[in-house]
C-alpha cells in the first residue's frame, strides 16, 4: 500500500471544560499569596472536575460536541485515540470506555454508533499524549485510512497537593480534534515534524505506587492523584527538550533555527501555565541568535547586557544543562543572556506577536497536560477568526512535550478555508455558565470529601455512575462504571 498524496490535518477542534472554576484571585486572597504574580506568571482562574466527572467523561463530552458540529460522519470514523495521563483503569485503554460512551448518547439521539471497525487506541507520555495521538492519527490516515476519518480526544485532570508550588497551575478538561484528507482548519506536513527523547528520572512523575503509602503515618482515603515533582528541575527539563526537538525539526528540514522562527508566524507550546511558553520562545531566539546566520550585533549587544561572552553561551546551549541541575546552576551562562532577552523590547513584541492569541481563553484553564497544546491550537484559531484576521497559509510552529522527557515539533499551516472551520470550536461558550467555588467547596473537593450543596454535576450528561465493589467471577472491585443520562447536559 503507497501512502495518499493528498493533505491531512485538522478540520475541527471542539473543547469540553468542567464548570466547578477557581479564581485566582480568591485563592491568592486565601493562600496570602502575591496576585500581581500569580496572574501574571500563571493564569486568572482554572477548572476543577466533580465528583462523578473523570478523564473519561470529560472525552465523551468533548467528543460528542464535536459531533454535534455536523463535521463528523460516525460511519467513517476508523481510528479513536485518546490521549491523557488521568485513566485510571491500567489494562483497558480508556478510549474504547470512551468510544462506549458516545454509542449510548449517539443511540439515545436516535443516531448510528461510532463504526465497529475502528482503532482505539490510548496514548500515554505525560502532558506529550496529545502531539503523540495526533501524529499517529495523521499517519493512519497516510497509510490506513484514505477516505475515512480519525478523532483524537486529549483529556486530562492536573491536581496539585495543596501548599505546593503547582497548586495555581491546576486544570481539567477535554479536547476533541477531527483529522481527515482534505482539512477545512490545519494542514500536518509529516515530512516537516521531528521527535526527541531523553530519561531525567523524576522531574515529574506519577508512581502507581503512591496510591497505597501512607500520608501523616496512616494509609489514605482516597488515592493521591498528586504527582511527585521538582518545579524548577521541570522546567529546566521543558526548556531543553523544547530546544532539542526544534533543532531537530530544523535539522530535518536543512534549515537553522533562525530560519524556523523566520519561516513561521505563530507558535503554541504546552502551556504548563501562562508563562512558560514565552520562556521557552526565549530560549529559543537565544538559540537562533547564537547560531548559523543569526545577528551577530544584537547577539554582541545582548551578551554585553548580560555580562558574557557569545562563544560561552553558543557552546553552553550546545552542550545543554548540566545532569540534574535547574536554573542558574544548569546553565549559568545561557541563564544570564536568557534573562536579559525576556526584557528586551524587540523580544517582547515577539512574544506579543507569536503567542498573543487566545491568550485570555487560555488564561481561564489551568494546566489541561495533554489537551493543552490543542486547547491552545482551538482558542487562538477561534480568536483569530472573531477579530477578522487573515491567517490563510500562514505557518504555525507547534512544539509539545511531556515530563520524563519527550518533545514533539511541528510545523502546520492554516488551511485556505480555515474561518468557519475555527468558529466551530465555540471555546469562550465553552467557558461559560462557571460555578465559582468559595474556599471551604474548593478544598473539599480537592481533598476528596462531600461538599454540601454542590450541584450534581456531569460532563454533558456522562457521569460516573457508581464504582464497584463485588467479588466472585465477575469481580469488578474498583472499576468505574459510565451512564449518559439524557438531557442532562450540566
Amino acid at each position: 500500500m503507497t501512502p495518499s498524496n493528498r493533505p491531512i490535518g485538522i478540520s475541527a477542534i471542539v473543547p469540553w471544560l468542567p464548570r466547578m472554576r477557581v479564581d485566582l484571585r480568591e485563592w491568592c486572597r486565601w493562600n496570602g499569596r502575591p496576585e500581581g504574580r500569580v496572574l501574571a506568571g500563571t493564569g486568572s482562574g482554572f477548572r476543577m472536575a466533580g465528583p462523578r466527572e473523570d478523564a473519561c467523561t470529560m472525552a465523551a463530552a468533548a467528543l460528542m460536541r464535536l459531533v454535534r458540529t455536523g463535521a463528523v460522519d460516525p460511519a467513517r470514523v476508523g481510528f479513536l485515540a485518546l490521549a491523557t495521563e488521568s485513566a485510571r483503569d491500567n489494562a483497558v485503554g480508556a478510549a474504547v470506555i470512551v468510544k462506549g460512551m458516545v454509542d449510548l448518547a449517539l443511540r439515545a439521539e436516535g443516531r448510528a454508533p461510532l463504526a465497529r471497525d475502528c482503532e482505539a487506541p490510548e496514548f500515554k507520555q505525560a502532558c506529550l499524549a496529545g502531539m503523540y495521538a495526533m501524529k499517529a492519527a495523521a499517519r493512519w490516515l497516510a497509510w490506513d485510512g484514505r477516505g475515512r476519518q480519525a478523532i483524537v480526544v486529549a483529556s486530562d485532570v492536573a491536581m496539585y497537593s495543596r501548599g505546593s508550588t503547582g497548586e495555581p497551575t491546576q486544570g481539567a478538561g477535554a479536547v476533541a480534534i477531527l483529522l481527515e484528507e482534505e482539512p477545512d482548519l490545519l494542514v500536518l506536513d509529516l515530512d516537516a515534524a521531528a521527535s526527541t527523547s531523553a530519561f531525567r528520572d523524576a522531574d515529574f512523575r506519577k508512581p502507581v505506587l503512591r496510591h497505597f503509602l501512607a500520608r501523616d503515618g496512616r494509609r489514605p482515603e482516597a488515592p493521591d492523584e498528586t504527582p511527585v515533582f521538582d518545579g524548577p528541575y521541570s522546567a529546566t527539563c521543558y526548556l531543553d527538550e523544547t530546544l532539542r526537538v526544534v533543532e531537530a525539526l530544523a535539522r530535518r528540514l536543512g534549515i537553522s533555527v533562525l530560519q524556523v522562527l523566520e519561516g513561521t508566524a505563530g507558535a503554541v507550546f504546552h502551556r504548563p501555565y501562562r508563562k512558560m511558553p514565552r520562556d521557552a520562545l526565549a530560549l529559543l531566539r537565544l538559540r537562533a541568535l547564537t547560531g548559523t546566520g543569526g545577528p551577530s550585533d544584537r547577539r554582541d549587544a545582548l551578551c554585553r547586557e548580560a555580562g558574557v561572552d557569545p562563544e560561552a553561551v553558543r557552546a553552553e546551549l550546545e552542550a545543554g544543562p548540566r545532569p540534574g541541575m535547574s536554573g542558574d546552576e544548569a546553565w549559568p551562562t545561557v541563564a544570564a543572556a536568557w534573562r536579559a532577552l525576556r526584557k528586551d523590547p524587540a523580544f517582547l513584541a515577539e512574544a506579543e506577536a507569536r503567542l498573543g492569541w487566545g491568550e485570555a481563553l487560555m488564561a481561564e484553564c489551568g494546566n489541561l497536560y495533554a489537551a493543552s497544546i490543542l486547547a491552545w491550537m482551538a482558542a487562538g484559531l477561534e480568536e483569530a477568526a472573531e477579530t477578522g484576521r487573515d491567517l490563510a497559509g500562514t505557518r504555525i510552529l507547534a512544539v509539545g512535550y511531556g515530563s520524563g522527557d519527550a518533545a514533539e515539533a511541528a510545523i502546520l499551516q492554516v488551511a485556505d478555508r480555515w474561518r468557519d472551520a475555527a468558529k466551530r470550536s465555540r471555546f469562550a461558550a465553552a467557558l461559560a455558565d462557571a460555578i465559582d467555588l468559595d474556599r471551604e467547596t474548593y478544598e473539599a473537593i480537592h481533598d476528596g470529601r462531600p461538599a454540601p450543596g454542590l450541584p450534581d454535576l456531569t460532563s454533558d450528561g456522562f457521569g460516573v455512575d457508581r464504582v464497584g465493589w463485588g467479588g466472585g467471577p465477575r469481580a469488578d472491585a474498583g472499576v468505574e462504571h459510565y451512564a449518559y443520562e439524557v438531557g442532562l447536559r450540566a
